[in-house]
């Protein structure tokens, strides 16, 4: 592990040092996909999930990873704060490849067992991830926490 220090001086306009300090980091590590899109993922509590899970539950909830929205959880459709575009079951057999049938019977498995909520959106569904499973950021909204409540 290589590790740089590099020294800072600050000097008063009369040129005298009044502070010097050093730093050091460690260039062994590098930091990669910056300022891309990241998920969190509970590893702990995803396998404990999985145990309940087939493999198109599994695939169907990694891919829908993509879409969750900040804070809210929701799943959108650009996956960002856009709560007016919610992802729909139609919006999730096209990311899939899926047949209607299998996307409903999946994700009404997958609101059995806790890895999303679901709420009634005209005569659809908006669904929202278990933050306690995944999450994007470092905070959620209490409406979120409390869909979850039950969960832990």
């Amino acid at each position: 592990m290589a590790k740089i220090t590099r020294k800072i001086t600050d000097i008063d306009e009369d040129g005298v040092v009044v502070n010097q300090f050093g730093t050091a980091y460690d260039d062994s590590k590098v930091q990669v996909n910056q300022n891309k899109n990241f998920i969190k993922v509970f590893t702990d509590e995803l396998m404990k999930m999985r145990k309940k899970m087939n493999s198109t539950d599994i695939i169907v909830s990694t891919i829908l990873m993509h879409f969750i929205s900040y804070e809210s959880g929701m799943l959108t459709k650009t996956g960002k704060n856009d709560e007016r575009y919610p992802l729909m079951n139609e919006d999730i057999e096209q990311i899939t490849g899926l047949s209607n049938k299998v996307i409903v019977k999946t994700m009404k498995k997958l609101v059995d067992i806790g890895v999303y909520a679901r709420t009634k959106h005209k005569r659809s569904f908006k669904y929202f991830a278990n933050p306690y499973i995944f999450m994007k950021g470092n905070k959620i909204n209490r409406t979120l926490k409390d869909m979850f409540k039950e969960y832990q």
